[in-house]
């Protein structure tokens, strides 16, 4: 009798390991991360376009803190494995394993939140189960659970990676907390435009931003100018425009620039750093973003 529960038992967990292998970056992905430390706010990033990096294939992350566009991700499927690419204005470039969706419940892994909020080295984690669970477009993806090792005086956390979707907290953050009171928890993904995932225990429902710009066919983007003479930034057509910030190739944010009284033209202020390529990020009054590349002289 034991034998033959040992021998289910042993057939259960293969047809886990055994089951078509989700891909993470086989679309266009959009993952929504809420917060809600003062005030409930999602933040966007997604997929945006392919690149070749060092004769292999990456997608570019755009949006959140991402918007450098010098985050790329590349997935090898037959491995079961995600890769972070990450490099500066140096031509400094550093790759990280994210995700090795290839182990087995027993099987300790270390793990990497690279430029996150987080510990950059999370410690090492042991894999306690893997479940198959149905997301919501009714299709079962594997959810890999870890708990910190013994050894581990990092992190005092439970983490969980769905695979096809990534960690519950940002994608580049496998070690991360996923904590809506803290740095944020996944809310949604959209493949496709199409909803796979959701959490809705802190916003009313989720609606594809990607979507949205793909319709929107009148919207205008502010045009940003350089005067030569005063060596400044001016945008115009920015009579919608609610917010501006600025972050540095990292995706730090320097500072910000708040718009109360809508203006047709809007002088950039200088930023509070050294010379140096920057980001600006302009959101308008209808949740709308645009980036753009500036120097600072």
């Amino acid at each position: 009798m034991k034998r033959f529960l040992f021998l289910l038992i042993s057939i259960a967990g293969y047809g886990l390991n055994a089951q078509d292998y989700k891909p993470m970056l086989e679309s266009v992905n959009e993952w929504h991360l809420t917060n809600c430390y003062g005030g409930c706010m999602t933040d966007v990033y997604y997929t945006d376009g392919d690149t070749i990096f060092n004769n292999q294939p990456h997608k570019i992350l755009e949006g959140y803190h991402y918007i450098s566009r010098s985050f790329l991700l590349r997935e090898e499927v037959e491995q079961k494995k995600v890769f972070l690419t990450k490099f500066d204005e140096f031509n400094h470039v550093d790759e990280y394993l994210l995700y090795d969706f290839s182990v087995s419940v027993g099987d300790t892994i270390q793990m990497f939140n690279p430029i996150t909020p987080f510990p950059a080295d999370a410690g090492f984690f042991k894999l306690d189960s893997i479940r198959s669970i149905n997301l919501v477009n009714d299709i079962p993806h594997r959810h890999f659970y870890f708990t910190p090792t013994q050894s581990n005086e990092i992190t005092d956390y439970n983490v969980v990676w769905i695979e096809g979707v990534g960690s519950l907290s940002m994608i580049t953050a496998p070690g991360g907390k996923a904590d809506i009171n803290g740095a944020g928890k996944l809310s949604c993904l959209f493949k496709n435009n199409d909803l796979v995932y959701e959490n809705l225990d802190s916003i009313s429902g989720c609606q594809s931003v990607m979507k949205i710009k793909e319709t929107d066919r009148f919207n205008k983007k502010p045009e940003l100018f350089f005067k030569r003479k005063t060596k400044s930034y001016q945008l115009k057509g920015a009579e919608n425009i609610k917010l501006i910030q600025f972050y540095d190739l990292n995706g730090k944010l320097i500072q910000q620039q708040k718009v109360d009284t809508p203006q047709t033209e809007l002088r950039l202020n200088k930023i509070l750093g050294p010379t140096g390529i920057y980001i600006l990020r302009v959101i308008l009054r209808d949740e709308k973003v645009y980036t753009y590349k500036l120097q600072q002289w």
